[in-house]
């Protein structure tokens, strides 16, 4: 156990460094006393009653100063609105959660911060049982990927990631239902022509297996040479990975010209070493932007569905 009566919580964190210490302040009280022998690995100050109960206001705090609670307690418990964070060796926080506590549990409107070696997660919303029972999750990795789960009575309901495309009807700009480009076969390749801006753009190959939006580099730096730019065509999501084909980045782009289309925020990789025009692939995860696709082999075309 973490200390002496605190619930032990659902998952088990490791050590990470963190620069900034709790913003949680001690609340008042009109008679503040010192304990330091009911527990012996702790300390507490604050409000005791005439039984000798931890009742208002008050601060636990560990003595090898890994651990402090700040908030309210009743009957020794931590009850009521209160601030519990863990701290790692050299003084950086490796858990905090702000909120409401119920018979030492996480219990109500609150939020629970926890740092990992790669990465941080942040769960708000309602606890129940020290859980998080309706809220978000979201989770920030180094390398720039973020996910952000909808959790309904402990479920999860719903997990997006900011490296892949996701169908929004209003992300589509068009007047049509549809619209259909002309695919032509060449090398036993099937490609079509689509813009990433109202005039770059360039034959892409139609990959049935292929994990998204795929931009070669030399298709990458001829865009770039051509006005290209960063902050007006695309976002560059500061995430970094390596596939088949070598390191790549991931971008979002703000609008891509596809027949009648004008899609919003599609989710590209490109390619920082790989060339050639088998690179510039477009595959199954980038037709997740529309409500359906649909393709003729022998009438050479393919349909997209807003």
């Amino acid at each position: 156990m973490k200390h002496p009566h605190i619930y032990i919580l659902f998952f088990l964190l490791t050590s990470s460094i963190y620069s900034q210490d709790s913003n949680c302040e001690p609340c008042e009280c009109a008679d503040i006393k010192s304990d330091t022998e009911k527990f012996i690995d702790y300390t507490y100050s604050g409000c005791i009653d005439a039984n000798g109960y931890y009742e208002g206001c008050g601060t636990l705090i560990k003595k090898d100063s890994t651990y402090k609670y700040v908030g309210i307690f009743k009957n020794n418990n931590y009850e009521g609105y209160g601030c519990e964070t863990y701290y790692n060796a050299d003084g950086s926080i490796d858990q905090q959660y702000v909120g409401n506590f119920k018979e030492n549990k996480m219990s109500g409107e609150g939020s629970l911060l926890s740092f990992f070696p790669n990465q941080k997660q942040n769960y708000n919303g309602e606890f129940k049982n020290g859980q998080l029972y309706n809220g978000k999750v979201i989770i920030n990795y180094d390398d720039g990927l973020i996910i952000e789960k909808k959790i309904e009575q402990y479920d999860e309901v719903n997990k997006i990631r900011n490296d892949r495309n996701y169908y929004n009807k209003d992300e589509i700009i068009t007047n049509y239902d549809s619209t259909q480009l002309k695919i032509e076969r060449r090398n036993n390749h099937l490609f079509f022509n689509m813009k990433l801006n109202d005039s770059l753009g360039g034959q892409w190959m139609f990959d049935t297996g292929g994990n998204g939006l795929s931009i070669g580099k030399d298709r990458w730096d001829y865009l770039l040479a051509n006005g290209f730019r960063e902050g007006i065509d695309y976002e560059d999501l500061n995430i970094n990975s390596k596939s088949n084909f070598g390191k790549q980045k991931t971008i979002k782009i703000f609008k891509i010209y596809i027949g009648e289309f004008i899609v919003k925020n599609v989710v590209a990789n490109v390619k920082t070493e790989a060339s050639g025009e088998y690179i510039n692939l477009v595959g199954v995860q980038f037709y997740d932007k529309f409500s359906d696709v649909k393709w003729s082999f022998n009438g050479e075309w393919i349909r997209f569905f807003r």
